[in-house]
């Protein structure tokens, strides 16, 4: 719906009134620039209860039918591996987290929420995926 032009008249205040979406892109931005973003967690302690989140996540959705058994199963044998090669300290156990993670995030990619999650975890690890 588009309408002329209304010709501005001494006096009268100015509106500017436009719907839709916004986006701004900047090429040499200066001053101060604010981004929030949830500190990640990267300690152990900190990927293990994230681990252990996931357990519960995943039992709830099963309870709830929005993932099948086999797939339950399946994820449940990842977050194991997850958590036993976590515990490791050996140069390859932290690739071994993150595979586990990534077979885990695959199997449970119907359920959003829960992939979601996995992908946090990846990325507090450093992944980029």
């Amino acid at each position: 719906m588009s309408s002329s032009p209304t010709p501005h008249h001494p006096g009268q205040p100015v509106t500017n009134i436009s719907y839709g979406g916004q986006a701004v892109q900047g090429v040499d931005v200066k001053g101060n620039i604010a981004i929030q973003a949830a500190a990640p967690a990267t300690s152990p302690t900190d990927i293990a209860a994230e681990l252990e989140a996931l357990r519960h996540q995943l039992d709830r959705a099963a309870t709830e039918g929005r993932i099948d058994a086999d797939t339950v199963e399946a994820a449940h044998d990842e977050l194991a591996q997850a958590r036993s090669a976590l515990r490791q300290k050996t140069p390859h156990s932290e690739k071994r987290v993150v595979m586990a993670l990534k077979r885990l995030r695959g199997l449970v990619a119907d359920a959003a929420d829960i992939a979601a999650k996995v992908a946090v975890v990846l990325t507090a690890l450093g992944v980029q995926s």
